[in-house]
């Protein structure tokens, strides 16, 4: 998966959602180019079919879903430091 190439923002809402249907299971191309219908998005479906292609095996979908967690951690840990921030003040 390429999806930097598409994608300005990797962990936005669009991309999340192709992330998903992959660890999910589908990864046909032509779907989860169907799931980016954000208006905002420069890529055509076929740039972004192009840009997911592949082959995804089941250490892929770890990978994914390990790195989810990896960042759903750094988001929570975020919001405690900035609460802690504003505590403060």
């Amino acid at each position: 998966m390429k999806l930097s190439s598409v994608f300005s923002d990797v962990t936005g809402k669009t991309c999340t959602s192709v992330t998903d249907s992959v660890m999910d299971g589908n990864t046909a191309p032509e779907y989860l180019a169907s799931l980016c219908t954000h208006w905002r998005l420069n890529s055509t479906q076929d740039e972004i079919a192009q840009a997911v292609e592949g082959k995804f095996r089941e250490r892929h979908k770890f990978m994914l879903r390990a790195i989810r967690r990896r960042m759903h951690n750094l988001t929570d840990e975020i919001q405690h430091i900035d609460d802690e921030i504003s505590r403060r003040m």
